[in-house]
């Protein structure tokens, strides 16, 4: 019920501020719209521009599903001198077994390095890493009604703490005046500490302490085609680590999946911007696995 109504809020509330922001704006008809904000990413993927200087972005959403609902998430991001900005975030960095995603808080400092010619991309840097050990618990029934292999082997239930740490690269190219494109990459170093594993008929597999690491190469890219004024067409595709489960030595494996949003942003006001698109994994079974991803960005002018 909570879920259906955070979803109609959604919906309903960009209508609302789209009929409010008319008459404050005092925009007429004949005079083109045009959205006074810089933006620092697609849907959530980095690209090399930066927000302006003290600009403040926040946005709100999440991404719901018949057989998945990621937390209610959240972004603020300040724009730093028109040549960097700093973010903090909620969002889906890891994913794991019975199709949950890992809302982990994080902090992002990027910069733009070379700002693009007509021939040249503009280059940004970046590095992200989350604050603190994040716990995922899975239990006996998500782990039948997702992972039935495993539940077959006898796996019941699964318990660990994970961080991670992502530098990155980013490249953006106007292609032309509607079309812009987007790819990056980088090393995420991921770290995964206290591995509680329970079994069927089976001793419960608990690790020794000890902090394991991985090094895995983070790709990304994707576009915005502004049909008009207030409307684009997006598209991003990344990728994102997750844990398996290792039956052989009873212990979880680091590996690394793909998931791709595609959709609309909508321009409601010169401060509120919208975002719709469906997401989708490359774990997921078929289409009842696709989400809906909402947001709402605001922005708001600091004074200097």
């Amino acid at each position: 019920m909570i879920k259906k109504s955070v979803i109609l809020f959604m919906l309903i509330l960009p209508g609302y501020c789209f009929s409010s922001a008319s008459q404050d704006d005092n925009d007429k008809e004949t005079k083109t719209f045009q959205f006074p904000h810089d933006l620092n990413r697609i849907f959530a993927t980095p690209t090399a521009d930066v927000l302006k200087s003290l600009d403040l972005n926040i946005i709100l959403g999440g991404a719901f599903g018949f057989e998945e609902s990621s937390a209610f998430l959240g972004n603020v991001a300040l724009g730093l001198g028109g040549i960097a900005d700093i973010e903090v975030n909620t969002g889906s960095l890891l994913g794991a077994l019975a199709n949950v995603n890992q809302n982990i808080p994080t902090i992002t400092l990027k910069g733009k390095i070379y700002k693009g010619t007509e021939n040249y991309p503009a280059i940004a840097v970046g590095l992200r890493s989350s604050n603190d050990w994040d716990r995922t618990k899975i239990y006996e029934s998500g782990i039948r009604a997702s992972e039935p292999e495993l539940y077959n082997e006898g796996l019941r239930n699964v318990d660990y703490e994970a961080r991670i740490t992502t530098a990155f690269i980013a490249f953006s190219k106007n292609a032309n005046e509607n079309l812009s494109m987007h790819a990056g990459g980088g090393i995420s170093d991921l770290r995964y500490r206290n591995i509680r594993l329970g079994w069927a008929y089976m001793y419960e597999y608990t690790d020794d302490g000890a902090i394991n690491k991985k090094q895995l190469v983070y790709v990304f890219g994707g576009l915005i085609y502004t049909i008009n004024e207030r409307t684009q067409f997006m598209f991003e595709a990344q990728t994102m680590p997750y844990f398996n489960v290792n039956t052989k030595n009873r212990t979880i494996v680091p590996k690394q999946r793909g998931l791709m949003v595609v959709g609309i942003r909508s321009a409601v006001s010169k401060v509120l911007l919208f975002d719709t698109g469906i997401r989708y994994q490359s774990n997921y079974k078929g289409i009842a696995d696709t989400q809906i991803r909402l947001s709402l960005s605001f922005f708001i002018s600091l004074p200097s």
